[in-house]
Order: structure tokens, then C-alpha cells, then sequence
């Protein structure tokens, strides 16, 4: 009784961290860009979700309205996620024709990069899901051609 323990504190690191965004509408709502000003400070990366590969190869972008803005006074890195969702649910038909159709990934890719030079992303990030098993491959070389491609522009992939 009455003895003091003393723990040293641990050193702190740097660690990474990222939120996805996920506006609704015709504009991101007030509520959603307090949102962004609160998270911002403690973020590495503020992710737009999201941005809908469609089968032609083509982009649903979302609303951003001044989430850039609200991202660069913070240092927060903006990235772009890349979604196969189709009718509000992931499709694994349109991953397959993102994967295997050389004219549609070529587009999609071409779609991308449009994409994140006009609204300042540093980070292209690949939320495909349900692919099918025979895709593996195709998705591996997807990542390979647009890693490829989004080094020549400094930004960086995730998925």
C-alpha cells in the first residue's frame, strides 16, 4: 500500500490512416463536410467513395463539392476509390468485363487518370469486390497496368 509503480509511456510512431467519404445526392451535405473538417487533422488519406467503373469503361463520379479544399488545408491526402458497383450492389460480371476487356480497362484506365488530374487525387485506390476466382489473374495484371501507369503521374495505388 502507498508504493508508487512508475510505467514508462511507449514512444509514439507514425501511423497511417484513411476514412472513406461516401456522399449521397446531387452534393455533399453539410453534415458530411463537418464531418471532413473534424476527421481531416487525423487522417492520412480522405477517401471519395466513390467513383463507379461502368461496363463501357466510363465513370459515375461522386459529388465532391470543397472536400479537396477541406482535405489540402489539413494535409490530407484526397484519394480516389475505384469501386465494380453496379445497381447499388458489387458485380462480379462487370469486374469481369473491367478485367478481360482490353478496350474497356484501357478506357477505364484513361477515365482514371482524367478523373484524379482534374480534382488533385494522389492515391488511386481499387475497391473491386466478389471477383471471381478465374479472374485473379486478370485483376493481378489490371493492377500491374495501372500501377504502371499512375507512377508516371506520382500517385500511388491501393487496393
Amino acid at each position: 500500500v502507498g508504493l508508487l509503480l512508475y510505467i514508462p509511456p511507449r514512444p509514439k510512431r507514425n501511423i497511417e490512416t484513411n476514412a472513406y467519404i461516401e456522399p449521397r445526392g446531387e452534393s455533399v451535405s453539410p453534415a458530411l463536410q463537418q464531418a471532413a473538417r473534424e476527421a481531416s487533422p487525423y487522417l492520412t488519406y480522405l477517401g471519395a467513395f466513390s467513383f463507379q467503373a461502368k461496363r463501357d469503361g466510363t465513370l459515375e463520379e461522386p459529388p465532391l463539392n470543397n472536400l479537396k479544399e477541406i482535405a489540402d488545408r489539413h494535409r490530407t491526402t484526397m484519394m480516389m476509390i475505384v469501386t465494380n458497383l453496379e445497381n447499388e450492389a458489387f458485380s462480379d460480371e462487370l469486374g469481369r468485363i473491367i478485367l478481360t476487356d482490353q478496350n474497356v480497362k484501357n478506357r477505364l484506365l484513361d477515365n482514371i487518370v482524367a478523373a484524379a488530374r482534374r480534382y488533385g487525387f494522389k492515391d488511386i485506390h481499387f475497391d473491386f469486390e466478389y471477383l471471381r476466382p478465374e479472374d485473379r489473374e486478370a485483376y493481378n495484371q489490371f493492377l500491374r497496368d495501372a500501377r504502371a501507369r499512375f507512377k508516371r503521374e506520382g500517385w500511388f495505388i491501393s487496393t
